[in-house]
């Protein structure tokens, strides 16, 4: 029987939810049935599925030791304090400015250089984390694509984290912009109400022929300013879907200058030609929060803003003369 000490970031989640994360290479069925057999013990007493961790419960599991050795994954995570920005910091979350070209989290469990595992070591070189407490992993709340660079904010506890996925799903205390150059002149403001839906086959995100094939999906821009064939503007992304800004303002002939997937190529090529510019034009500036309460609630009634990074603000200069 191996036993486990619930520390205040592991506690505040389902039995299951927990040795799922414990056990990460563990099939689910060896999981469950551990449940059924009763197999699980929380000071002492079985337990289901849907009891709630507590701080400082002792919690035992009938794993045999060849079996905690097959089903776990060890991690080598240095002590390494993070060297970008960061925005805001308290007991549960942590809001840093991305880099473009960063991926926020790596699609498997192979080491990749991540923001989250860059985050990680920053909190474990802190004290704040112990990369050998199974069943919570500090992550992001939400993600950026890779080369989209700005704000990005991570549950630092258990508590924190779930807090921040209510926050972004309800999306009603919570507001976010982005500042984008297009290709093409555009005036004014404007809305895009298309629903999205994702092609697996050509890793993309299209416009969904048929409403109730897609996933709704609503963004409202605003002009801030003219460069001939660019046009730089602020978007209020109202719902978070995949790609949602590069295709919708592909869909109205107005790509992301520099978007390598939904962008004009020609323009592209230009910007590359006669300015060496490469990168996606796609930066998210701002996160305001409304009345927050909670583990959150150093946030309530905040606004966030981060000036775009050098290489746009030397671009714009260009296209200005």
């Amino acid at each position: 029987m191996k036993q486990i000490t619930i520390t205040a970031q592991t506690a505040n989640q389902r039995a299951d939810k927990f040795m799922r994360k414990w056990l990460k290479e563990a099939p689910l069925s060896f999981i469950y049935k551990l449940f059924r057999k009763k197999d699980v013990k929380v000071n002492g007493k079985r337990i289901t599925i849907e009891y709630i961790l507590k701080e400082n419960d002792i919690l035992q599991a009938y794993v045999h030791d060849d079996q905690l050795q097959d089903f776990t994954v060890h991690r080598r995570y240095q002590k390494k304090l993070l060297d970008l920005p960061i925005v805001y910091e308290d007991a549960h979350c942590l809001m840093i400015h991305k880099p473009k070209g960063m991926l926020v989290q790596g699609e498997d469990d192979t080491r990749q250089h991540t923001l989250t595992e860059m985050v990680i070591e920053h909190l474990y070189a802190k004290g704040e984390y112990q990369p050998n407490q199974p069943g919570f992993t500090p992550a992001p709340g939400h993600r950026l694509d890779r080369n989209t660079s700005g704000l990005v904010l991570y549950g630092k506890t258990i508590e924190g984290l779930q807090a921040l996925h209510r926050l972004f799903k309800d999306r009603d205390e919570i507001s976010k912009q982005y500042l984008a150059l297009v290709v093409g002149p555009l005036t004014g403001k404007g809305k895009i109400d298309l629903p999205l839906v994702k092609d697996e086959s050509k890793k993309m995100v299209l416009i969904a022929k048929h409403t109730q094939q897609g996933l709704s999906a609503l963004t409202e821009y605003e002009v801030i300013k003219n460069y001939g064939n660019f046009t730089l503007i602020k978007v209020h992304l109202i719902t978070g879907r995949t790609h949602q800004i590069r295709v919708h303002m592909q869909a109205i002939q107005h790509p992301i200058a520099g978007d390598r997937k939904y962008g004009d190529f020609k323009a592209n090529k230009w910007l590359m030609d006669h300015h060496h510019y490469e990168h996606q034009f796609l930066h998210a500036t701002e996160l305001s929060f409304g009345e927050i309460t909670g583990v959150l609630k150093g946030l309530s009634n905040k606004n966030f803003t981060i000036k775009l990074d050098r290489t746009e603000e030397e671009l714009l200069v260009k296209l200005s003369s």
